[in-house]
């Protein structure tokens, strides 16, 4: 296992590590207490990075937008993107993330649509991952963390994620999307970020966003093609998924926590969504 940055001092060295390395593909995990000094103002990364939360962070990026992510997104950096993480969940910022080569990302970016020229080859910093990507990434980082795997399997799901990413951001493109209605929907889901486990009302999400229900549903529904209640199941879902692969709780804990009315309705739900059973993934 190679550190990425072994300067870093003992106490953060193991927060930031390569679990698998190719000159296709490198693959880590990244953890980040809410004290560290990971928190603020960050120097630039230094690879390409796609990566995918575990927690709600929030990031003023070098294309100057100001969001908060979420595990139904992903982030984008460039090796030269300086940009800060704000602390917003407790738990601070805990992700997985993909450096792709110099000329694969070039690929992935053009199949995705994500240049917009000026010399970037990202034109956005954040992006959506559908249930598929997500699962299949975590489960690679799985079998990554358990111990060695061939290369040029490791090599072929990195490749089938950003494919999936592709395929994602290709069909997420809506430009019949007013700015004020954007605006509300990212509120809401910044909003959705935080408290999804507690399963809030449409009345409240829809407060939190500055708009009427009515407006909200409409808005979120067009820019990110999922109804509020979706999107926020899917968080749960993706939440409840990584609980199952660290297989510490009891299943019936992680569906009360999560707002699902049941151990039986987690597991209902979690199979329909993910094609497994939460039992057998832990398995």
């Amino acid at each position: 296992m190679t550190l990425i940055a072994p300067d870093l001092p003992a106490a953060e060295r193991l927060r930031r590590q390569r679990i698998f390395e190719s000159p296709l593909v490198d693959i880590g995990v990244f953890s980040a207490p809410a004290k560290s000094r990971y928190f603020g103002p960050q120097a630039p990364p230094g690879h390409f990075t796609v990566a995918f939360p575990s927690t709600a962070v929030g990031i003023r990026s070098a294309l100057g937008s100001d969001f908060v992510t979420d595990r139904n997104l992903v982030t984008y950096y460039e090796p030269s993107d300086a940009y800060e993480r704000i602390l917003v969940d407790p738990r601070g910022d805990n992700c997985t993330f993909f450096a792709p080569s110099a000329e694969l990302v070039q690929e992935f970016a053009s199949a995705a649509g994500l240049q917009r020229g000026g010399g970037r080859i990202f034109g956005k910093a954040f992006g959506q991952s559908d249930t598929a990507t997500f699962h299949r990434q975590r489960r690679l980082v799985d079998a990554l963390r358990t111990g060695p795997a061939p290369v040029d399997w490791v090599e072929q799901e990195a490749l089938l994620v950003l494919d999936g990413l592709a395929g994602q951001a290709r069909s997420s493109t809506r430009s019949n999307v007013t700015p004020a209605a954007r605006r509300h929907a990212r509120r809401a889901r910044e909003y959705l970020a935080c408290h999804y486990a507690n399963a809030p009302d449409l009345s409240a999400i829809a407060d939190a966003a500055g708009c009427s229900v009515f407006h909200l549903s409409r808005s979120f529904k067009a820019e990110y093609g999922y109804t509020v209640h979706a999107y926020r199941v899917e968080l749960a879902l993706r939440d409840a998924h990584d609980q199952v692969m660290d297989g510490g709780r009891r299943l019936t804990d992680v569906a009360c926590d999560l707002g699902f009315s049941s151990h039986s309705h987690l597991t209902a739900t979690f199979a329909r969504r993910f094609g497994v059973l939460p039992s057998r993934l832990r398995g």
